[in-house]
């Protein structure tokens, strides 16, 4: 999916790979979202952040436009609103970004199959697409970055996964996936996936924190949309005329 892009950071002249993120448009405005751990902190230090170019050769393209960021250790997201030049730029380089059709805003823990794509920072700038499904264990009780199921997705990580002929190996981790987007492919039972249609595919939620060997954890799409309408005021006329999918 061209949606999805590595973030990385100018630090001493040398690219450091810091998260992922997912490109989102409303109406012409383009956005990226990706969590907001640590990023107010990088911009405020003037560290300059950049995406990959889904074009091969190009190189980076910087994220040019201004950064809305909510609370780091409750909602956890953030949206560059992003400049019309850099929205072009990415335009031209064959990125796609995500329309509201391509979203569910009213998503709930449903049982299904979920897909996870992020750049990790051991898969070496290469994508990773990581399926899995509801996490059944207790819900984390970390102080640090609480569980609240009105906020969070919690999907399931565990150690090991079952390969084919149910030979088992160890789970990725996935440092630097946050920020990447969280898709529920099907609500569909295993007998039923021979008749998956691609277009029951939705964003769901942006990826905010991993305990591997335990579980992921997701913010609803709603509240990267939430932080939008509070924070743009200019597009509040059309997201309000919007029909979101439910």
């Amino acid at each position: 999916s061209q949606s999805v892009l590595p973030v990385y950071g100018i630090q001493d002249g040398i690219p450091k790979h810091d998260r992922t993120g997912v490109l989102l448009a409303i109406a012409d405005q383009g956005f990226l979202i990706t969590a907001s751990h640590d990023l107010k902190q990088i911009t405020d230090l003037g560290i300059p952040l950049y995406v990959t170019s889904p074009k091969p050769g190009q190189g980076g393209i910087p994220l040019i436009g201004q950064l809305h960021a909510t609370e780091e250790k409750t909602i956890d997201v953030a949206a560059v609103e992003l400049s019309k030049e850099t929205k072009a730029t990415l335009d031209d380089a064959g990125a796609r970004f995500l329309r509201v059709t391509d979203v569910d805003n009213q998503a709930v823990p449903t049982p299904g199959l979920y897909l996870v794509r992020g750049y990790p920072i051991a898969c070496d700038h290469s994508p990773m697409t990581y399926s899995t499904v509801l996490f059944h264990g207790d819900p984390p009780v970390d102080s640090e970055y609480p569980f609240d199921p009105s906020f969070h997705l919690l999907l399931d990580h565990s150690r090991y996964l079952q390969g084919r002929g149910g030979k088992e190996f160890l789970s990725p981790k996935i440092v630097g996936m946050s920020g990447c987007g969280i898709w529920r492919l099907t609500t569909r039972p295993k007998s039923e996936l021979s008749s998956w249609n691609p277009e029951e595919r939705r964003l769901v939620a942006i990826q905010t924190k991993c305990k591997h060997g335990s579980y992921l954890k997701g913010t609803w799409i709603k509240h990267a949309f939430g932080l939008i309408y509070n924070r743009c005021p200019h597009l509040r006329r059309v997201m309000s005329s919007l029909q979101f999918p439910r």
